[in-house]
């Protein structure tokens, strides 16, 4: 099962490689947000130019070290027992103040869930934290990959473009219906942001809420 996910997800972004570079492909896919679309919030965009409902948040864009280019989501919106894809892709400056590769090796990558069910009731997960690097993060339903500039997979981020890639599924049988967002960042050892973003959407799901 391990091997399948890591398949998928190479079949996922080769697909959407390929894409891109099709001109009548391309224009038949729904468009991210442009900043254009996004509202402004002190002089900043407030969304992430993506399919989804991504915010920059908690952290301001302007307090992240990472600079975002997109972030995407497939299929969107995100369903129970289907797999989901999520891509994001940005830079690291150069000059960043301390801010090695020694350094990025030791990031962390941090999730929380809030879930507000159908009778009222609420429910959080988290917050979890685990290395940011290419790993398996969930059992036969999730995994982190990262891939630099050159396009090949490494274990860390690094100093220029990246992409990190995750997959995951909701199991339809162990999640109850409700509005979930999912809120996601990475830091630095000194606790300084590289990236930080909330989704938020329904979820069909067939357990009861407790």
């Amino acid at each position: 099962m391990y091997c399948y996910r890591v398949l998928a997800l190479l079949a996922y972004t080769a697909l959407v490689q390929a894409v891109n570079q099709v001109p009548w492909l391309s224009q038949q896919r729904p468009l991210a947000k442009s900043l254009s679309d996004c509202s402004v919030d002190h002089g900043q965009p407030y969304c992430v130019p993506s399919v989804g409902n991504v915010t920059f948040a908690p952290v301001p864009q302007e307090g992240q070290l990472f600079s975002t280019y997109y972030l995407d989501i497939a299929p969107y919106p995100i369903t129970a027992d289907r797999t989901f894809f999520v891509k994001l892709h940005g830079y690291l400056k150069a000059d960043l103040t301390n801010v090695t590769a020694t350094v990025l090796a030791d990031a962390t990558f941090n999730a929380t869930m809030h879930v507000t069910y159908e009778n009222g009731g609420k429910y959080t997960w988290g917050p979890a934290t685990i290395p940011l690097c290419t790993q398996m993060i969930a059992e036969n339903y999730g995994y982190l990959a990262i891939r630099n500039k050159t396009g090949h997979y490494v274990e860390h981020l690094s100093l220029g473009y990246n992409d990190i890639l995750v997959d995951g599924m909701f199991v339809y049988e162990d999640i109850t219906s409700g509005n979930y967002t999912i809120a996601f960042d990475a830091r630095l050892p000194d606790g300084r942001c590289l990236f930080a973003f909330e989704i938020t959407q329904w979820i069909e799901g067939w357990a009861d809420s407790e």
